[in-house]
């Protein structure tokens, strides 16, 4: 493995959580069918806007953890209240803050001004923020990759990445080292990692990146408890 300083260093395992996509193309010799297999796999990008407001959190948010909005004219699908989660993510008990978290077509750019203009505008119809409260700062930035997209071919390309990358050593993981949107929470991407250790020394089979439908299905508990699926 070739660092950025130009260090390199041998490895017996190599376990890589970059986006698929990015550590094909940053391969030698990697055969084309890779290369191929690699651009076939799909992503949407995420805009997020984060409000900061000079307010005490209204008592209508105060349970709420995040909010979902599917109307079409809304310029989010998301909203969390993201000081609920942490006093220490405001500056004092004045204020709380909104994460928003909206996409737009392939291809096309976020006017960002205007985006976050339109945000704040919706916040207020959809009453998270009176419309009298203090807007007293904004933040926006654009995932590239935000959440992998489970396409037709998505899985036929998982493997043909795999199978090249196996006999090197190296084991990708994550939410995209792995691609799979089922399994691409933060809790199933921490079990994936956990189960490729284990598999790796000791044999013990991996379900999560393996079998989604057995990780998602209620009745799975990892370690010496776990309980097959009939």
């Amino acid at each position: 493995v070739q660092m950025t300083d130009g260090t390199s260093h041998d490895y017996d395992v190599l376990v890589s959580t970059m986006p698929l996509d990015a550590l094909a193309s940053a391969m030698r010799d990697v055969p084309a069918e890779v290369i191929d297999a690699s651009r076939q796999l799909a992503a949407n990008s995420v805009e997020l806007v984060g409000i900061g407001v000079r307010a005490r959190v209204p008592e209508r948010l105060r349970q709420h953890s995040w909010r979902y909005f599917p109307e079409p004219a809304s310029p989010y699908y998301r909203v969390t209240v993201l000081s609920n989660y942490s006093p220490a993510m405001v500056p004092d008990a004045g204020c709380y803050s909104l994460l928003t978290e909206g996409s737009h077509p392939r291809g096309t750019a976020a006017d960002v001004p205007g985006l976050v203009a339109q945000t704040v505008r919706a916040l207020e119809h959809d009453g998270l923020i009176d419309r009298d409260a203090s807007i007293v700062s904004t933040w926006h930035h654009t995932l590239a990759r935000g959440y992998p997209v489970p396409t037709l071919g998505r899985d036929a390309a998982l493997a043909t990445i795999h199978a090249a990358l196996h006999p090197l050593g190296i084991f990708s993981r994550g939410r995209f080292g792995g691609w799979k949107y089922e399994v691409s929470n933060q809790d199933h991407s921490f079990m994936q990692g956990v189960e490729l250790i284990d598999a790796l020394l000791d044999g013990t089979p991996e379900v999560t990146y393996c079998d989604p439908d057995r990780a998602n299905s209620g009745v799975f508990l990892a370690g010496p408890a776990a309980t097959a699926r009939p």
